[in-house]
């Protein structure tokens, strides 16, 4: 056929029975017609374009409620054929399971907390001392002091003991004695913990049994701290500068 120029165009290939178009260089197209079925032909490409957006206007969206109504019907019963019937033993499954995650769900008492076990409970290891024992265990010779508060505390004032009774290792000091392998060589000493309060020798004597490995049943903390054991009334090593000053 011939092109918008006058020129010849070959015909494309038909396949099955769709007219086909393509451009041949102008705003006008070639159609091919359906196999068997006349020649090729030039056609407006402006011309349908406008038909097209005209008809597109034009268009609403409608269905058949019939069809759709086929469709659930159809989704319904392919359900209801697929749920199988719940047994008594599926009940009483469920209705346990209901029951552990209610009780899970639900705060317990305070009391019960209370009972839980603690790292310083006596049950778990952990063991006190007070300074009255302590100081009767001093004067017997049976026990070992360690005090963990800081070099300048110790060195202020502290319990009176026997030069050989009494040793200061700052709590932050532990992992370094630990490291060198000093804590080994009272292992097999009674050991008694002593801070200022008794906060932080309750942590220290978890940490020499629980994690340096000494035995739980020789060391103890000291309740109270030295803070205690000055109120108690019992003796107390004071530096000279600390005596002038409250002189």
């Amino acid at each position: 056929g011939r092109g918008a120029a006058g020129v010849m165009v070959p015909v494309l290939p038909r396949v099955g029975g769709h007219r086909h178009l393509r451009r041949t260089g102008s705003s006008t197209v070639s159609a091919l017609p359906p196999e068997g079925g006349g020649r090729e032909r030039e056609v407006d490409l402006e011309s349908l374009l406008r038909q097209g957006r005209e008809e597109s206007e034009d268009f609403v969206f409608s269905f058949d409620e019939d069809d759709v109504r086929d469709d659930l019907d159809w989704i319904d019963s392919k359900f209801e054929a697929s749920i199988k019937p719940i047994t008594e033993d599926e009940k009483e499954s469920l209705a346990e399971k209901s029951k552990e995650i209610e009780a899970a769900a639900t705060p317990r008492p305070r009391e019960e907390e209370d009972h839980l076990e603690s790292a310083y409970s006596e049950s778990m290891g952990f063991k006190a001392i007070s300074v009255q024992d302590l100081h009767d265990s001093l004067a017997r010779g049976s026990m070992l002091l360690i005090d963990i508060r800081s070099r300048d505390e110790y060195n202020r004032y502290r319990a009176r003991t026997f030069p050989w009774q009494s040793i200061n290792i700052p709590f932050g000091e532990f992992s370094a004695w630990n490291r060198s392998g000093e804590f080994q060589k009272y292992k097999r000493f009674k050991l008694a913990i002593m801070c200022t309060r008794g906060e932080m020798s309750a942590q220290a004597t978890v940490r020499l049994t629980r994690v340096y490995g000494l035995d739980g049943d020789k060391v103890r903390h000291v309740e109270g701290g030295i803070n205690r054991w000055v109120l108690s009334g019992f003796g107390v090593e004071q530096t000279d500068l600390l005596k002038d000053k409250w002189v």
